[in-house]
C-alpha cells in the first residue's frame, strides 16, 4: 500500500472535482490494466480488439470507482474544516490533507474520514445494483451465494456481452475493494 504522494510525471491528469484538485498519475492507467488484464480476457474470448474495448471499460470502471472512493475521503476531511487534494495512482489513490498546521482531526472525526471512502464506493454499488434491479436485469454479484439469497441473480439476461461486462465490473470493484479496504491492518513492526 502506498502512504505518499508519488511523484509527478509528464503523463499526469489534472483536473478539479467538487472544487477539489484530482491528479491522476500517469502510472495509473497500467496498474489498472495490470489489475483487469485477466477478467478483461476472459470476456473477450481470444479477441484481440475485443479485449482492448473490455479493458477499456475496466480502466473507466476503476477510474470512476477509485474517484468516488478517494472523494467519500476528501468531502469528509472537508466537512471536519480540513481541505484534501485527489491522487491516483497505480494501484489505488489518497485523500491528502492540506494545512494540517491549521488544525489536527479528532479520532472520531479520523474515523469518519477513513470510513467515508469505503462507505461511499459502497453506496455507489448500492445505485448500480438498484439500477439493475430496476431494468430488470440479474445483478452479477461477487459472491453467488449471497445474490442469490437476496434474488439479485433473478432477472432478464444481458443483451450483449459488454453489458454483462459493464454490470460484472461495476458490481465487484464497488463492493469487493471497499470490502478489502475496510479489512484493519497492523501497524508493522519493522519501525520498532
Amino acid at each position: 500500500m502506498m502512504l505518499t504522494e508519488p511523484q509527478t510525471t509528464p503523463f499526469d491528469l489534472d483536473f478539479r472535482v467538487a472544487g477539489i484538485p484530482v491528479r491522476v498519475s500517469g502510472l495509473f492507467w497500467a496498474g489498472a490494466l495490470f489489475i483487469g488484464w485477466n477478467s478483461c480476457r476472459s470476456f473477450a474470448r481470444g479477441d484481440g480488439r475485443e479485449l482492448l474495448f473490455y479493458l477499456a471499460i475496466w480502466t473507466l470502471v476503476v477510474l470512476g470507482s477509485i474517484l468516488v472512493h478517494e472523494l467519500g475521503h476528501a468531502l469528509a476531511y472537508r466537512r471536519f474544516g480540513q481541505s484534501a487534494r485527489i491522487v491516483l495512482y497505480h494501484f489505488g489513490g489518497l485523500a491528502i490533507p492540506e494545512g494540517w498546521r491549521r488544525r489536527h482531526l479528532r479520532p472520531a472525526e479520523r474515523f469518519v474520514v477513513s470510513a467515508a471512502g469505503p462507505f461511499s464506493q459502497l453506496l455507489l454499488a448500492l445505485l448500480v445494483i438498484g439500477g439493475l434491479r430496476a431494468a430488470g436485469y440479474a445483478v452479477p454479484f461477487p459472491f453467488p451465494w449471497l445474490g442469490e439469497r437476496l434474488g439479485l441473480d433473478e432477472g432478464r439476461p444481458y443483451a450483449s456481452l459488454r453489458g454483462l461486462a459493464l454490470a460484472e465490473f461495476l458490481v465487484s470493484v464497488n463492493v469487493l475493494w471497499p470490502l478489502l479496504n475496510l479489512v484493519p491492518v497492523p501497524p508493522s513492526t519493522a519501525a520498532r
